[in-house]
């Protein structure tokens, strides 16, 4: 069997996730990325009059949203979960 593709994620947690198909408490991005995320976020929602269930596709609509799921700590851990040097983003979907 290969060796498991190298990333940011320690053992513990690919086995956290292969055991459970989720992993928590990750730091996706450092805390003022993220605060800068939800506040682009959160002046989405109220120029659409507050906040949607849901939406589709923000990162061919949004800047931040696009950066976002292309930060390669985001990109590096999801192809080290997958175990794979090939990771294409399909779509985006946020839940209110």
């Amino acid at each position: 069997m290969a060796a498991r593709a190298t990333g940011p994620l320690t053992a513990a947690q690919v086995q956290e996730f292969e055991t459970t198909g989720v992993l928590f408490g990750v730091q996706a991005v450092p805390p003022p990325v993220a605060a800068a995320n939800r506040a682009a976020f959160e002046e989405r929602a109220a120029a659409e009059g507050g906040a949607q269930p849901h939406y589709l596709s923000l990162h061919t609509e949004d800047k931040w949203a696009w950066d976002l799921c292309t930060s390669p700590s985001i990109v590096n851990a999801a192809a080290q979960l997958l175990d794979t040097e090939n990771v294409f983003m399909l779509a985006t979907h946020a839940f209110c």
